[in-house]
């Protein structure tokens, strides 16, 4: 008796599972392609393209999914001289493929765009998080969010260039019109 019909499960459908998980971890374009994710899934795909976007960008990752007092943090990054800690935001949106006879470019839904759900409340345990993990090596913290984008059907993924998130409360620096 195997192990797997003693715990009363299919071997198939635990390696299924095994290797479904595997593939988001480290294939995540081509499980999106494959598979309908759930949250969890997705999350983890967004968070493994947002990771490989930042290298590619020049920045040492430090850790992905890090604890710290102040919460969990998506990925921490670090240059010489920055700490950046990082929100994934994924999510499934419509997408409008081109069609050249009518003149429409492809664009995406973004009424429903991931960022937009990101709360003050959020930011402030996000900020509180990357001045902790930047104190450790007396770096600048940053604090940047990157969505990803995917069609419904798997087939289009976009990872959107990571933009700079503003402490709420502090003042807004605007520059001086000549």
């Amino acid at each position: 008796m195997t192990v797997c019909s003693h715990l009363g499960l299919s071997c198939v459908g635990v390696l299924s599972s095994a290797i479904r998980s595997w593939s988001f971890r480290h294939l995540p374009h081509l499980a999106l392609r494959l598979w309908i994710a759930s949250r969890a899934e997705l999350g983890l795909a967004g968070e493994q393209l947002a990771a490989r976007a930042l290298q590619r960008e020049g920045w040492r990752l430090r850790g992905r999914r890090v604890r710290t007092s102040a919460g969990e943090v998506d990925i921490w990054a670090t240059t010489s001289r920055a700490s950046l800690v990082v929100e994934v935001k994924t999510a499934r949106l419509s997408w409008t493929p081109p069609d050249p006879p009518r003149g429409l470019a492809p664009r995406w839904d973004l009424r429903w765009r991931p960022g937009l759900s990101l709360s003050d409340s959020q930011k402030r345990r996000l900020f509180r998080a990357a001045r902790l993990l930047a104190g450790r090596r007396n770096l600048r913290p940053e604090v940047r969010l990157i969505e990803v984008l995917v069609a419904r059907d798997g087939q289009r993924i976009e990872v959107l260039p990571a933009t700079r998130v503003l402490e709420p409360g502090a003042p807004a620096y605007t520059r001086a019109l000549p």
